[in-house]
């Protein structure tokens, strides 16, 4: 009850896992630090646009007298 050669044999010899190449890791680690930072800076552009609309927006409205 021998097993034969091929069944003895791990089934994934063949994908053996590396390791990430030279410079792989730093070029992850900053491009998801580059799109953390433009994220924000686009959240806090987004706050300042809406700021200047409502102020332009009252600049323009006529005041009322008060009565």
């Amino acid at each position: 009850m021998a097993l034969s050669i091929e069944q003895a044999k791990p089934s994934n010899t063949n994908k053996a896992r590396l390791p990430p190449q030279r410079g792989q890791i730093k070029v992850k680690i900053i491009s998801s630090f580059f799109k953390l930072v433009v994220g924000v800076a686009s959240r806090v552009g987004r706050g300042l646009s809406r700021r200047r609309k409502v102020a332009t927006q009252e600049e323009q409205a006529p005041m009322q007298p008060e009565k």
